[in-house]
């Protein structure tokens, strides 16, 4: 078997398309191949956090994400661990060699 693709998923953000990006991000986790990318959720919240989501993606649409705080850690943009790909949603940027502390990764089922 081929290794996975890491792949972060960042969404939310402070402006006024926080909520289009949780959507998006919904509609970006349900259709992408998982046998082809390691999914890490990056969420930002209207104050400005980045965290690190390990729950249920279906929780990122109606925000309830940021309350399931045992599934999520803070973390700072850039950090150690490399990821090969970002999807920022509601603006969608490749960046090669991002990096980024993630504990584990996301629940997708």
């Amino acid at each position: 078997m081929e290794k996975k693709i890491d792949l972060g998923i960042v969404f939310g953000g402070q402006s006024g398309e926080h909520e289009v990006s949780r959507a998006s991000a919904c509609n970006v986790i349900e259709v992408i191949d998982k046998e082809k990318y390691d999914i890490t959720l990056i969420g930002i919240t209207k104050n400005g956090d980045w965290k690190v989501y390990t729950g249920d993606y279906k929780n990122i649409k109606d925000g309830s994400w940021e309350q399931d705080t045992d599934k999520s850690t803070r973390i700072f943009p850039f950090s150690t661990i490399p990821l090969s790909r970002m999807w920022m949603c509601s603006s969608p940027c490749f960046t090669d060699q991002w990096a980024r502390t993630a504990p584990s990764r996301a629940s997708l089922s």
